[in-house]
């Protein structure tokens, strides 16, 4: 599930309030290839449709994806809430060593979010190609 996780964060950049809705009824095959696509939570946040990445392709595989969500519980059930999901995300981040010397996650969902955008501007992408990722509706 970690790794399902990051790979789930990394193509949409999504937030954590999102992240534990996402499923199968949000693929969407366009010309052939895969998206993600679904309507943030967030008020006034516009819908967001991002590709498929090659690593959440290959994970999405190793899954059942006849559940409801793509994240679930120990259980098989989906998260409650987003504040559960964020509560197994820092278990993941702890149990891979991301934190400070005083033992403090040093990671989160609004990290990988931020990183996400903040590579796509180091690689060229417009303003508004980093905002429709993000479901931003003003600059």
């Amino acid at each position: 599930m970690a790794r399902l996780w990051f790979c789930e964060a990394d193509t949409t950049a999504g937030r954590i309030g999102d992240m534990h809705h996402l499923g199968q009824k949000n693929l969407k095959d366009i010309e052939g290839d895969a998206f993600l696509i679904y309507q943030p939570q967030k008020r006034g946040s516009k819908k967001v449709s991002a590709p498929v990445q090659e690593a959440l392709a290959r994970e999405l595989d190793l899954h059942d994806l006849s559940r409801k969500t793509f994240l679930v519980t120990e259980h098989g059930k989906p998260s409650a809430n987003s504040g559960s999901l964020d509560n197994r995300v820092r278990k993941w981040i702890k149990r891979a060593g991301l934190v400070d010397l005083n033992g403090r996650v040093t990671h989160s969902q609004h990290g990988s979010r931020n990183g996400v955008a903040t590579a796509m501007g180091e690689d060229g992408s417009s303003l508004f190609e980093i905002m429709a990722l993000l479901g931003h509706s003003d600059p």
